[in-house]
């Protein structure tokens, strides 16, 4: 195994980007979660509960895991510093419980409101297809769709 020297001043500014990258990662964790929340508003069912979670969890490891090789690779020549990994954990930690506290109220307020305006498109929808369901099931509107599909000639 290489051990390299590495400045304590590069140390350093390893660590704060490290920790620049965590909580940036954790803003885009919150952007995500975003329509897993909204589904699981809607749906209000245990299993599409336990299925958006864990799609959203997944996904949201996959991008970790992916933007912090990356960002190790590119800041530091594929040398990897473990100080790196604990310092962008604790970036997301900390905007986990700071941050995302308020930004969860605001998507749950965004759920509420997207949840009622589907609840009145829904009610719209039924009040204007009344009529038209109406015609639909009237005896001789089918008894007149039925001579026709009857007298359709053959082929």
């Amino acid at each position: 195994m290489d051990i390299t020297y590495v400045p304590p001043e590069r140390q350093a500014l390893l660590l704060l980007y490290s920790f620049a990258v965590g909580v940036s990662l954790g803003i885009i964790c919150g952007f995500i979660k975003l329509p897993f929340v909204l589904i699981d508003r809607l749906v209000n069912n245990g299993k599409a509960r336990f299925i958006t979670y864990l799609i959203s969890d997944i996904l949201i490891s996959v991008l970790f895991t992916v933007a912090i090789v990356i960002f190790i690779y590119a800041a530091n020549n594929g040398v990897i510093r473990y100080f790196m990994i604990i310092s962008a954990y604790i970036g997301i930690l900390l905007y986990k419980y700071t941050i995302y506290r308020y930004i969860y109220k605001l998507y749950i307020i965004i759920t509420n409101i997207v949840h009622k305006l589907l609840l009145f498109m829904n009610k719209l929808f039924i009040k204007l297809s009344k009529p038209v369901i109406a015609v639909i099931n009237d005896r001789s509107v089918k008894k007149y769709t039925v001579c026709l599909i009857k007298n359709i000639p053959r082929r």
